[in-house]
């Protein structure tokens, strides 16, 4: 029996309304075209951020632990999940990350 469940996560940045320099990035869950939107309380600014890879340039220390924590943000189990249990799962792990999220 074949599994029709669909799982879509997508990283993107707005801007921060008192400061244009910096960007907030955030996390879309689509669990069967059931959306579930959070921020990732993490900061970048505008010039380090790579729109289409949604991911930091470089190799700094900075850019690797974040583009680290964005990707065990993205991990995919195979395990039945809607998109609220992974939303929880993911604020979870935003208050046990390295980066603090400030500056």
């Amino acid at each position: 029996m074949r599994n029709s469940n669909t799982l879509k996560v997508l990283i993107f940045t707005r801007d921060i309304s008192n400061n244009p320099e910096k960007l907030t990035i955030y996390a879309r869950i689509t669990v069967n075209g059931k959306r579930a939107e959070i921020s990732l309380k993490r900061y970048v600014s505008v010039n380090e951020w790579d729109k289409n890879k949604g991911r930091l340039h470089g190799l700094t220390h900075k850019a690797r632990l974040l583009n680290s924590y964005l990707d065990r943000s993205m991990v995919r189990s195979w395990i039945p999940i809607n998109s609220c249990c992974l939303r929880t799962s993911l604020l979870q792990l935003s208050h046990q990350g390295p980066l603090s999220g400030k500056g």
